[in-house]
């Protein structure tokens, strides 16, 4: 959802620079994280959690790292947090309307489990996640299939403007902001052709 409303000609293009983003997250961090606690020695402290065990691996190097640990997490938290709320914002915009009365009440219900979510256990928050990502494949599933072969075109499309190396560029006008500012720098061309 949050890729869908970048702009760009190509949604292959923009699919392509978000597998990049559970490969950092999965591969790269998590590999990180788990040589870490391996080659600190910590991963034989088995009744530790996983956040316990990287706090005991980081605090062998050096006694500020836990801190910084902690910095980390409670931001990861926040914009976790941020994310889903704004994915099933609009979600709920989609199904029920985009009304003051579901916008107000959706809010209610997200600030309401974000309360129950600090209370409860975290086995049980992982477990209520798990399950609705995976009510979520349902959808996804069905959609790919009877999408396929727009996905393909789209894809096959994408491949050829790599290949002859022409790719459709957004013009200027209708290009992102920062802070209300047009980016500047950049040319108003619709093609543009790297011979490189």
């Amino acid at each position: 959802m949050a890729h869908s409303a970048t702009k760009n000609r190509r949604s292959a293009q923009e699919s392509f620079g978000a597998a990049w983003e559970p490969f950092i997250d999965s591969e790269v961090v998590c590999t990180m994280t788990a040589l870490a606690i391996i080659v600190s020695g910590q991963y034989a402290n088995q009744g530790q959690d996983g956040i316990a065990l990287t706090t005991a691996a980081l605090a062998t190097v050096k006694e500020l790292f836990p801190y910084l640990l902690t910095v980390s997490v409670l931001l990861f938290a926040f914009s976790t947090i941020l994310s889903y709320s704004y994915y099933v914002h609009l979600a709920a915009g989609f199904i029920c309307g985009q009304s003051a009365v579901v916008r107000h009440g959706y809010n209610l219900v997200w600030l309401a489990t974000i309360v129950i979510g600090s209370a409860a256990s975290l086995s049980r928050v992982v477990r209520f996640s798990d399950a609705v990502f995976f009510l979520m494949t349902v959808p996804n599933v069905f959609g790919l299939f009877f999408m396929a072969n727009a996905i393909r075109k789209e894809l096959n499309g994408h491949c050829d403007d790599l290949t002859t190396g022409v790719l459709q560029m957004v013009p200027l006008a209708e290009r992102s902001t920062l802070l209300g500012n047009p980016i500047s720098g950049e040319s108003d061309k619709s093609l543009i052709s790297d011979k490189a």
